[in-house]
C-alpha cells in the first residue's frame, strides 16, 4: 500500500512543469530531485537502494494486482450491474454513452461476470433515446441479428 506521502501519478504533472528534453536536463533535474526526495523515491532512482523485484518469486504469494484489484467482490459486481441497468444516454453524445457502457462492461468482464452480447444490445437499443429511434428500428428489422460492433457503427 502506498504511503501517505506518495504522489499520485496524474498529480506530478502539476509539480513538474519542465519535461525532460535534450537541452534542459539541469532545469528538469532541479525540479525532479526534490519531488522524488519528498516521496522517498530518490534512492530507487539514483541506485543507492536496490529496486524491488519486478516479479513475485513466491508462487503462493497472495499480494498480486489481480488479487487486490480484480477479485470479484459481490457488492462491486452488483453496483456495476446496477449502473449498467440504469444507464441512459440523456443529454450526452452517443460516443460518451457507448464509452460509459464499455467501461462498465469491461470492468464486469475483468471481474469474471461478462455481459452477454444480446443483453447489451437490448440495453443499448432501449436507452439511446428517441433521437435514434429510426436507427434502432432498422437494426431490429434486419433479417440477420445485429452484433454490437454493427449497432455501434449505425449509431455513430
Amino acid at each position: 500500500m502506498a504511503s501517505s506521502s506518495a504522489l499520485d501519478l496524474p498529480s506530478i504533472s502539476h509539480i513538474i512543469s519542465v519535461h525532460l528534453e535534450c537541452d534542459n536536463y539541469p532545469t528538469w533535474l532541479a525540479q525532479i530531485v526534490p519531488v522524488l526526495s519528498s516521496c522517498h523515491l530518490l534512492s530507487y532512482v539514483d541506485g543507492s537502494y536496490p529496486s524491488p523485484s519486478p516479479t513475485i518469486s513466491d508462487p503462493k504469494a497472495k499480494e498480486t494486482l489481480e488479487t487486490c484489484f480484480a477479485s470479484p467482490n459481490q457488492n462491486h459486481l452488483l453496483q456495476l450491474r446496477s449502473d449498467l441497468l440504469r444507464m441512459t444516454r440523456g443529454d450526452s453524445s452517443i460516443t460518451d454513452f457507448l464509452d460509459r457502457i464499455h467501461s462498465i462492461t469491461d470492468n464486469l468482464a475483468l471481474a469474471g461476470a461478462p455481459v452477454h452480447e444480446s443483453n447489451l444490445l437490448a440495453m443499448v437499443m432501449n436507452n439511446v433515446g428517441p433521437l435514434y429511434e429510426n436507427t434502432v428500428v432498422a437494426a431490429q428489422a434486419r433479417e440477420k441479428p445485429i452484433g454490437m460492433p454493427d449497432l455501434e457503427a449505425l449509431l455513430l
